[in-house]
Order: structure tokens, then sequence, then C-alpha cells
């Protein structure tokens, strides 16, 4: 099979974009009801198949796993519109270079946890999909075990951000138009550089 060919790195980072797609599908202000019907399907195979790619590179099943996985998080984004987490490491790609997967993997739970609040039902709906928990804090703990288990990057400073980027790397962010669609109003500047803070 041909995807045998590509990196197990590059599977997994670019498997944490899809999954973060999935994510933002259950509580982006802009969504169809078909987005969380096709992110509950897909999150529990993320879930399951990068840890499993993680474990055996090589294997053709598990790698088609997450290509399907990552296939319905395509389908996600038709029906719904990515928001903060999205914005930023989209600023993150472009002050930088750095991969869109590495930024994504790093990124997710600050950003979850950011607006925790305001996501609480959809993500305790997702900590019950997967059967971890009820809330949205046994959702974000799932994701930090998930992220430990495939030894994806967790500081911004482990995939070649540099400290003195963040400024431009939060005012590029306020002009990402996925901030229209994030359920919790990003105030200012300071919030986006707080949490990148928070994240190097």
């Amino acid at each position: 099979l041909a995807n045998v060919q590509v990196p197990a790195e590059l599977m997994l980072s670019t498997g944490m974009n899809g999954l973060a797609h999935c994510i933002e599908g259950l509580y982006s202000m802009e969504r169809a009801p078909l987005a969380r019907t096709l992110a509950l399907d897909a999150i529990p195979r993320f879930f399951a198949a990068l840890p499993a790619v993680q474990r055996e590179p090589h294997n053709p099943e598990h790698r088609l796993a997450l290509m399907y996985a990552a296939h319905l998080s395509g389908l996600v984004l038709v029906h719904a519109r990515t928001c903060l987490h999205h914005a930023i490491c989209h600023a993150i790609g472009s002050v930088c270079g750095v991969g869109h997967g590495d930024a994504n993997s790093v990124m997710l739970p600050h950003v979850l946890t950011f607006h925790a609040e305001q996501t609480a039902d959809a993500l305790a709906l997702a900590a019950r999909t997967l059967h971890v928990g009820n809330t949205s804090a046994d959702f974000i703990a799932a994701l930090q075990h998930l992220q430990q288990s495939i030894q994806s990057p967790a500081r911004l400073r482990d995939i070649g951000v540099a400290h003195v980027d963040l400024d431009r790397i939060a005012t590029k962010t306020m002009g990402e138009r996925g901030l229209y669609f994030n359920p919790r109003a990003v105030r200012d500047v300071a919030e986006i550089r707080a949490l990148l803070e928070a994240a190097y």
C-alpha cells in the first residue's frame, strides 16, 4: 500500500491536525448538525489509530484506520468552520515555517483549556464517546495522555518556534477569520500572547 511509504512521524502529526478538525467541529459557531455526527465518529478512531501507528509504524491496517479517520475529519471541515485553535496554528506556520501538524499537537490542549467553560457540553460529549469520563477536563486529560503515548511535541520550543516570535504570532492570529467562529470571544492580543507563553 502506498501509504506505508509515508514516514510514521508525519502521519502522526498530520493525524493530530485531523483530530483538531473534529474537535473544533463539535463547538464551532458555524457548524451544521452533520459536523458533530462525523466528529463523534472520527474522534474515537483517532484515539485508537494514532497509538496503533506509533506502536507498529509499518502495519498497513493501522495506517488505513488512521487515514479513514483523517478522511472523516475532512468531511467535518465541509460542515464546520475552524476556530481559534487553527487560527493560532496558521499564524505559527506563517511566522515560523513549522509543520502544521506539530503546531496542532502543541496548541490543542492549551486552546481547549482557554474556552473549556464555553465548550463544556461539547467536550463532555466527546469524553463520554471515548468512555474516559463525563467532563471537559476528562477529555482534555485524555487528549494529553494521547499526546504522551504517541510522543507528539508538547512545547513550542520543541518544534522550532523562537520565543522572540511569540508577539508576531499573536498579532497575526488576531487577523485570522477563525476567531470569529470561536465560542469564546478573544478580547485582545494579550490573551493570545498568554496562550502562546503557556505553550512555550
